[in-house]
């Protein structure tokens, strides 16, 4: 059972979790650096290995968690998951998941959960980042798609090719509009506005959809 993820921990909390009697003496410093079993790099949340040694480090530590064959477990932060790729590309990207994969593709499995072992219970479902749409089955990636594809770009006379854009975070968007002109505009998370392609700096995704 891990250590508590917040809150007072305990000596003995930490001595019970690594398989020791809980009134057994112990050091900090020796425990960290694997003095009492070598700690296990598959715990999402684990001690640094550098000094100062402090209780905090301990928050969440889980000895005996098994998974990815003996490589560490990740923690992604920053996606959506929806119903669709639709709504997934549109956010708000506060889905957060752990996955064997540091790098997520379709070779990946994620995991709600707080650990990366088992894969339960099974989600299936949409996972964006904004820029790509992976469909999931069973916790398992298998396809991806761009968030703008399956639409259709149409130029227009003067060459100029013009999107719906939305917002992904809130703050300053600096583009130009349909007409050349330059902007810079506050937009809140959402928010929808049109832009040539191309022009955007800012956290936003292209909708694909022509204005």
């Amino acid at each position: 059972m891990p250590l508590p993820s917040s809150g007072q921990i305990s000596m003995s909390q930490i001595n019970t979790e690594l398989g020791r009697s809980a009134t057994a003496l112990i050091s900090l410093n020796t425990a960290e650096s694997g003095g009492y079993g070598a700690i296990n790099q598959c715990s999402p949340s684990r001690p640094d290995g550098f000094t100062p040694d402090t209780m905090d480090e301990w928050h969440g530590y889980n000895h005996t968690i098994n998974c990815c064959g003996g490589n560490p477990c990740y923690f992604h932060t920053g996606w959506a998951f929806a119903g669709d790729c639709t709504t997934a590309c549109a956010g708000p990207f506060t889905f957060t998941f752990y996955s064997c994969c540091a790098t997520i593709s379709t070779a990946c499995a994620i995991n709600s959960q707080s650990n990366c072992s088992g894969y339960t219970p099974a989600i299936s479902g949409y996972l964006s980042n904004g820029t790509v749409c992976y469909t999931v089955n069973g916790n398992q990636l298998d396809s991806v798609v761009n968030c703008a594809g399956g639409t259709t770009t149409t130029t227009t006379s003067s060459g100029v090719v013009c999107h719906d854009h939305q917002a992904t975070a809130s703050g300053f968007m600096l583009y130009d509009d349909c007409a050349g002109t330059s902007q810079s505009t506050y937009f809140f998370v959402g928010d929808i506005f049109c832009a040539r392609v191309g022009t955007v700096f800012g956290s936003y995704i292209d909708t694909g959809v022509n204005c």
